[in-house]
C-alpha cells in the first residue's frame, strides 16, 4: 500500500493551492482586464460589463475536508460583487467548473485519473488502515471514503455537475493550473449568465 516511490511527494497546503494557482493564473486575467483582489493569492475581479454596476470576483475555493491521507479537492468561483472588497462568498450558483464543455470535461477526467494514479498511500503507521479494518458501525465509512479517495470518478464529470479538482501534491496543482488557464476566457463568459448579466473577458 505503500512505497519509497511515492514517500517523497509531500501533501499540498491550502495556502500552496492558492499561491500555486495564483502565480499560474495571474498573468491571464491581469492581461485581460482584471485586477489581483489585495490579500488574496489567487483572487481577481474586474469591473462589471458596460451597463452593469459593480464587479466580478473569481476565486479559488478549496475544501475543508481534505487531509493528507486521502488528498483534497478545490474549486473556483465567478460571483457578482457590489463593491471590489466585499467578503468572498460561494455557493453552486457561483461555480464555472459545470459550464465546461463535453471535450473539456473529457480532458477532466483524464486529469483526474492521472492525478488519483500517482496519489501515495498513506504510510503504515496511519490509524486509517485500522479503521478500515475494525468491526464497528464506523468501518464502512471508512472503506467507502478510501474506496473514494484512490479511484477516479466519472459522474463527478457529468454535465452540470459541482465539479471539484482533486489532487495530492503541488505538481497536481500546476496540472490543474495549465487546465484552467486555458479555458479561463469560456469560465468567466459563461459564468456571468447564472445572474442575467455577462462577465466580459474584454
Amino acid at each position: 500500500m505503500f512505497s519509497r516511490a511515492t514517500e517523497m511527494r509531500e501533501y499540498a497546503t491550502a495556502r500552496q493551492v492558492h499561491s500555486t494557482l495564483g502565480r499560474l493564473l495571474k498573468p491571464w486575467f491581469l492581461s485581460n482586464g482584471w485586477s489581483k483582489r489585495k490579500g488574496s493569492s489567487c483572487a481577481f475581479y474586474r469591473a462589471g460589463s458596460q451597463g452593469s454596476d459593480g464587479y466580478w470576483c473569481f476565486w479559488v475555493q478549496v475544501s475543508q475536508w481534505g487531509n493528507s491521507d486521502f488528498g483534497n479537492e478545490f474549486t473556483v468561483n465567478l460571483v457578482p460583487q457590489r463593491s471590489a472588497d466585499e467578503q468572498l462568498s460561494g455557493s453552486e450558483h457561483a461555480r464555472v467548473l459545470c459550464t465546461l464543455t463535453e471535450s473539456d470535461r473529457d480532458l477532466g477526467l483524464t486529469t483526474e485519473t492521472e492525478i488519483i494514479g500517482r496519489k501515495p498511500k498513506p504510510p503504515p503507521n496511519r490509524k486509517i488502515y485500522e479503521w478500515i479494518q475494525a468491526n464497528d458501525v464506523h468501518a464502512e465509512g471508512h472503506r467507502r471514503a478510501w474506496a473514494s479517495a484512490f479511484a477516479p470518478d466519472p459522474n463527478r464529470w457529468q454535465p452540470d455537475f459541482d465539479v471539484w479538482l482533486r489532487y495530492f501534491a503541488v505538481d497536481d496543482i500546476q496540472l490543474w493550473g495549465s487546465y484552467l488557464v486555458q479555458r479561463l476566457g469560456s469560465l468567466t463568459v459563461q459564468a456571468g449568465r447564472f445572474s442575467g448579466h455577462e462577465a466580459s473577458d474584454k
